[in-house]
């Protein structure tokens, strides 16, 4: 009897057929069984870093196989007899792409954990200048009743009297 034994050290054990590739849609199925929910299995598995290395090893713990060409979980399906049956894509397309998006998520963690550190050791080092905030320094200069000039707004009589005028004028 086999066990396939995920990236993460869960270990699934295998039914008839173990395992079969399909290269024309860029697939493979995987058939195990489990006492773990579909829930947990469906989170489990669509986690590239549980899938991207799987296990196949013998009751004695030899390993038979090792799938390194899973990439995304298409299908996951469970039979009436609580056997389980999970369809991977293989595209080497799709696995580039999740590499360099994992490679870019560790690269942007070191840029803030090394900003981090730099702004730490230079606020220790540096004193902060005084700066006065907005509002606080030559007060006494203000008249505090002063108001601000409104515009002068033209009466709606006037206006009308000088378009009559212009009306009013023929060459």
């Amino acid at each position: 009897m086999q066990n396939f034994v995920l990236n993460n050290g869960v270990v699934l054990k295998t039914i008839p057929p173990i395992t079969f590739p399909n290269n024309m849609s860029k697939t493979r199925t995987i058939c195990f069984q489990t006492d773990l929910p579909y829930d947990v299995l469906f989170e489990m598995f669509s986690e590239y870093s549980n899938v991207c290395r799987i296990e196949c090893k013998f009751d004695s713990g030899n390993v038979a196989d090792v799938l390194t060409d899973c990439v995304k979980l298409k299908v996951l399906s469970r039979k009436d007899d609580g056997s389980y049956t999970a369809e991977f894509s293989t595209d080497a397309t799709e696995k580039l792409i999740l590499e360099l998006q994992e490679e870019v998520k560790r690269l942007k963690s070191q840029v803030e954990n090394l900003i981090a550190e730099k702004e730490s050791d230079t606020s220790e080092e540096t004193e902060r200048p005084d700066v006065q905030e907005p509002g606080t320094g030559d007060e006494e200069t203000l008249d505090p009743e002063a108001k601000p000039e409104e515009p002068e707004i033209p009466d709606e009589e006037t206006e009308t009297e000088e378009t009559d005028d212009e009306e009013d004028f023929e060459p």
